[in-house]
């Protein structure tokens, strides 16, 4: 049931290559930085428990969800976002299985704690899978906010509407203290 898994024979002779994330990144100045490799998707919280609800229904999960592609990353004052070129997973051996499109989250600092943030993603590739039924579009487009209440207590929360073509209009939430 693991969606990290092996796509691949492990028996043959051939290379096989298995990584989470990996990436070149260069800093433009202070502020900005350009990235290229396989990384982890730039939606929503980013939270260590990885498996949550949010971050399987979004397919953003940072232990295996990530993609090939370029990104742009901004940090400074206020403000804080990544904004993704997906070129797919080249991980997956058949090409007509990987997602291309964009993917980005933007935050701003309100004050020391306080932030609110957007994020929006929208792929698409050839099929599934495990279902051939043509080209398949996945979008997610959200919210997210953090709180500091008082040292250790944070709020987090984040309110995504999701798409899939083939499928109705979704939601997935997540809140956490």
């Amino acid at each position: 049931a693991s969606k990290a898994r092996v796509l691949g024979n492990v028996d043959e002779e051939g290379v096989l290559l298995v990584s989470r994330n990996y990436w070149l990144g260069y800093h433009i100045d202070d502020a900005w930085m350009v990235r290229l490799g396989r990384l982890n998707l730039p939606f929503g919280l980013r939270i260590p428990e990885h498996t949550q609800w949010v971050r399987s229904q979004t397919f953003t999960d940072r232990e295996s969800d990530q993609q090939h592609g370029v990104s742009v990353v901004y940090a400074a004052g206020r403000w804080r976002g990544e904004l993704m070129a997906s070129l797919g997973n080249y991980q997956r051996p058949n090409d007509a299985l990987r997602e291309r499109g964009y993917v980005g989250h933007l935050e701003y600092l309100i004050d020391l704690d306080w932030a609110v943030g957007v994020s929006s993603m929208a792929l698409t590739s050839e099929r599934e899978l495990n279902v051939d039924d043509g080209r398949v579009v996945r979008q997610a487009h959200g919210l997210t906010a953090r709180y500091v209440f008082s040292q250790p207590f944070v709020l987090l929360a984040e309110a995504d509407v999701l798409s899939k073509t083939g499928s109705g209009l979704g939601y997935v939430g997540l809140a956490t203290l």
